[in-house]
């Protein structure tokens, strides 16, 4: 919903900022915006923050029945690790669907 590109010759000014999935729609206008605005505030508000959240719920011990769907594979003194791996595969994902060309 975000990976956008411009195509066009950018010299003349007739270079478009395009989804890259679709280049018929143009990002962060018309159909786009709505869907764009809700996966940004859904990064900003739940995906992004998730690690944190969990990082306050571990050491509350009465929500570990809630942490333990994801924590239950590590001890109770090493469930911080966790933390790190959702911030890890957080970072994988974005530079996948953000970065275009990393090689």
């Amino acid at each position: 919903i975000l990976h956008c590109n411009t195509i066009g010759p950018r010299n003349f000014g007739f270079s478009e900022f395009v989804l890259i999935y679709d280049a018929s729609v143009i990002c962060w206008s018309g159909q786009h915006l709505p869907w764009a605005i809700i996966a940004v505030l859904l990064a900003a508000f739940v995906i992004i923050p998730f690690p944190f959240y969990t990082g306050i719920a571990i050491r509350f011990p009465k929500l570990k029945p809630i942490t333990d769907v994801y924590c239950s594979i590590y001890k109770d003194s090493q469930r911080y690790w966790v933390i790190w791996d959702l911030l890890r595969r957080i970072i994988i994902v974005m530079l996948g669907v953000f970065v275009i060309n990393f090689i």
